[in-house]
C-alpha cells in the first residue's frame, strides 16, 4: 500500500546547523537592520537618523550576504532593511542640510540679537518684553527681505 503523500519534510532529521524541519537558519541581522531603519527613518529630523541608517544599512548588505552563500533564508527582510536604511539616510541627511539651513538664516537674520533679548527678558521673568523681543525680530526680518 503506497501513500500518494510524501514524508513531512525534514521531521526528525537534523540540519548541519543542528535545527530540526529548517535547512537554514533565520537572520536574524535582517531583523535587526529592518529595526534599526525604520527607528531611523523615525529620528531621521535629528542628525541620530543618519547614524542609524549607516549602521542599518551596513547590517542589511551583510544580512543579504548571508543570505547569498546560503547561510540565512529571509532575504526579503533583508533587502527592506537595505531599502528603509538608504530612504532613511537620504531624508537624515536632505533635513539635516534643511536644518542647516534655518540656523543659518536665522542667524543672519537677527537671530543672535533675537536669542539674547529673549534670554534677558526672561531672566527678568517679563512676558510682555519676550513678547517684544519677537515682535521686533519680525519687523527686522521683513525689513531685510
Amino acid at each position: 500500500m503506497s501513500s500518494e503523500y510524501p514524508p513531512p519534510s525534514g521531521y526528525g532529521q537534523q540540519d548541519q546547523y543542528g535545527q530540526y524541519g529548517q535547512s537554514k537558519p533565520r537572520n536574524g541581522l535582517a531583523v535587526v537592520a529592518l529595526v534599526l531603519g525604520i527607528v531611523a527613518l523615525l529620528l531621521s529630523w535629528i542628525f541620530v537618523g543618519v547614524v542609524l541608517s549607516i549602521v542599518g544599512l551596513i547590517l542589511g548588505i551583510s544580512a543579504r550576504k548571508r543570505v547569498r552563500r546560503g547561510q540565512a533564508t529571509n532575504r526579503g527582510t533583508a533587502t527592506a532593511a537595505i531599502v528603509v536604511n538608504v530612504v532613511a539616510l537620504v531624508a537624515s541627511i536632505a533635513l539635516s542640510i534643511v536644518w542647516i539651513v534655518a540656523g543659518s538664516w536665522f542667524l543672519n537674520n537677527g537671530g543672535q540679537d533675537y536669542a539674547q533679548c529673549v534670554a534677558n527678558a526672561q531672566a527678568n521673568n517679563d512676558q510682555a518684553a519676550v513678547e517684544q523681543c519677537a515682535r521686533d525680530f519680525q519687523q527686522d526680518v521683513l525689513n531685510n527681505s
